[in-house]
């Protein structure tokens, strides 16, 4: 069993400053290191988003709209290597 905390990296700025991108290279760097990926993203689901991140080789994706925020709903029995954001400049970070 690995103690170490789950590694979060949260990418924030600006509309249109290349966030999703960013965060999507990244999630394809980790997974072809064969690391498990879960992605969040603070929006409403997209499927043009949701796409981006499923050829990028996320296990997981799950969309947070606003203040709902990244702690909710997530399945305390998954496990993941690495959790990448993209967003969250409204609500917190995980």
């Amino acid at each position: 069993m690995n103690e170490h905390p789950t590694p979060v990296i949260v990418f924030v700025g600006r509309p249109d400053s290349g966030k999703t991108t960013l965060a999507s290279q990244v999630t394809r760097y980790f997974h072809t290191r064969g690391l498990r990926v879960l992605s969040i993203v603070e929006a409403e689901e997209d499927e043009a988003v949701r796409e981006k991140f499923t050829i990028a080789g996320a296990a997981e994706i799950r969309f947070y709209a606003g203040a709902e925020g990244p702690d909710e709903g997530f399945d305390p029995g998954r496990r993941y290597d690495v959790v990448v954001g993209d967003g969250f400049a409204r609500s917190a970070a995980p």
